[in-house]
């Protein structure tokens, strides 16, 4: 049956959810009768979430505005494996548009298919990237965990997060532990592509400066330049680890001795 989820969808280029004329902002709210079986999905009773499911999939595409509940009910903890696949399924039958990528991102192993799945994602208009939301952070959660910090699809995942989700909170929470959290130097590509995308999301100050502490010996010196440059903007509040970056401005490579240079200019302010 997975093998069958897996190859199953569509590339429909349908846009979930709006009516004509509607913003591609904005989201269209599902009818009364669709919103009654919606309410089933958190229904204690498994059979009728079961059947709840069912009937919106025999709707088809007419009840695509069902979508933002079946995401939601896709990141729902613990989730057994026979509801994730009845909610898959149901998603499959009234939005193929959003189905094929998730579904790719959840179970496929190919990261080729993973990184197509991830630019499929970022055509998705504003309102579908809204509702999409949890369950793209709940696959970025398992693809860092799965891979330790070393997949290949992680910057992308963070340059998408950037664009479209820098005001939420999770997305602040997920940049700090990247940039944190470095288990092996392929997992520098994605610490570097988080520490140069800080700039666009609100973070918090002391949190992001003890992350770029961690992340200030990365074996990458791409990832070095980015996060010497990123303390050298805390100027005076850096002044502590002035040793340090004057120590760099002997490092091997050249990037990392020029921006240790301006790091120590700025700290220490024009003499």
């Amino acid at each position: 049956m997975l093998r069958s989820l897996l190859l199953a969808g569509c590339s429909l280029v349908l846009t979930w959810g709006l009516a004509p004329g509607q913003d591609d902002g904005e989201m269209e709210k599902p009818s009364p009768e669709l919103t009654k079986l919606i309410k089933q999905f958190k229904n204690f009773d498994a059979r009728r979430r079961l059947d709840a499911l069912e009937k919106v999939a025999k709707l088809g595409e007419a009840g695509r505005t069902a979508t933002p509940a079946l995401l939601d009910f896709l990141t729902t903890p613990k989730l057994s494996p026979k509801f994730q696949n009845a909610a898959l399924a149901t998603l499959e039958k009234v939005n193929p548009k959003v189905h094929k990528p998730l579904l790719s991102l959840l179970l496929d192993e190919s990261t080729e298919t993973r990184t197509e799945a991830l630019t499929q994602v970022g055509e998705f208009t504003e309102a579908e990237l809204k509702s999409f939301f949890p369950v793209f952070l709940r696959t970025f959660t398992m693809e860092r965990v799965r891979s330790r910090g070393e997949s290949v699809l992680l910057p992308q995942y963070l340059t998408l997060m950037a664009d479209h989700y820098a005001d939420k909170p999770e997305v602040a929470d997920a940049f700090i532990q990247t940039i944190a959290y470095n288990p092996a130097a392929r997992g520098s590509a994605a610490r570097t592509q988080a520490v140069t995308l800080a700039p666009n999301l609100t973070l918090d100050r002391k949190l992001y400066y003890k992350a770029l502490l961690s992340a200030l010996n990365d074996d990458n010196p791409e990832a070095r330049t980015a996060v010497i440059q990123a303390i050298g903007a805390y100027k005076e509040e850096a002044r502590a680890l002035l040793p340090i970056l004057k120590r760099l401005k002997f490092d091997k490579t050249q990037s990392v001795r020029e921006a240790a240079s301006v790091a120590v200019y700025l700290i220490e302010g024009e003499k």
